[in-house]
């Protein structure tokens, strides 16, 4: 009698969790930003800053947390690569901003701590949400960096939370 309990409680559970979890919807509308934050070019000179931004669409019906995974923190910072060793960075935050968000990173925050703790994403109805990732980068006042192409990569990973 007890194993016929306990594999009823099985195949339950096995009916029942891909009913919970049918349609649920988790996914980027695409797999990269629409355009890349394309910044002025960095011309050698002292005081050099600037900041961009771009888009991507995130659909979901529940509960969602963005974060940044930690082992990616160090390719978010520019740098540039040209020339030879050391390569110069530029001072590099980042903030995200959708509707409903009022968290901690809607302001300009260090790469190194940019969604740390995650920002929650509550949407329910189903319907898709537009995140707006944006960078800002300076130098060092009075630091002239060297001139060429500056880059960097910031990965947003999504996980379910619940419905």
């Amino acid at each position: 009698m007890k194993r016929v309990i306990i594999h009823i409680a099985i195949v339950v559970f096995v009916l029942i969790c891909p009913m919970l979890l049918m349609g649920a919807i988790m996914e980027w509308d695409t797999e990269t930003f629409t355009n890349g934050i394309t910044l002025s070019p960095v011309t050698g000179t002292a005081g050099y800053s600037d900041s961009g931004f771009d888009t991507i669409i995130l659909n979901t019906d529940g509960v969602v947390d963005i974060t940044v995974e930690p082992g990616d923190r160090s390719s978010s910072q520019l740098i540039n690569t040209t020339g030879s060793a050391p390569y110069d960075t530029l001072t590099t935050k980042y903030k995200i901003e959708f509707d409903g968000y009022v968290g901690e990173y809607t302001t300009f925050t260090d790469y190194l701590t940019f969604l740390e703790n995650p920002a929650t994403v509550t949407r329910p109805d189903g319907n898709s949400i537009e995140i707006t990732l944006s960078v800002q980068v300076s130098t060092v006042p009075y630091e002239v960096p060297d001139k060429g192409s500056y880059s960097a990569e910031q990965t947003l990973t999504v996980s379910w939370v619940g419905p």
